[in-house]
């Protein structure tokens, strides 16, 4: 089994990337970073999916959209906070 990834690398990476991405360009952005089998967690939930993280991710409302207004069809991800 792969080892399980935290939602804080994952907005790492991203953020770096300093730039907003669609849904599927998202998914496709986390399996080449971090493989196709790779597995997500946080302190709130384990064992995810990249499709699950990312589901998991718009309901915590931790993208926003290029203005900062929340979540849209670009999405870059906030800033890393521990609230989760």
């Amino acid at each position: 089994m792969p080892e399980s990834i935290h939602r804080h690398e994952v907005q790492r990476t991203m953020i770096a990337a300093d730039r907003a991405s669609a849904r599927e360009d998202l998914l496709a952005e986390i399996a080449a970073h971090f493989g196709d089998d790779a597995r997500f967690h946080s302190r709130s939930a384990s064992d995810l999916t990249a499709v699950e993280f990312v589901d998991f991710l718009l309901a915590w409302r931790t993208f926003h959209d290029d203005a900062g207004r929340g979540p849209s069809t670009k999405m870059r991800f906030a800033p890393t906070s521990d609230d989760e």
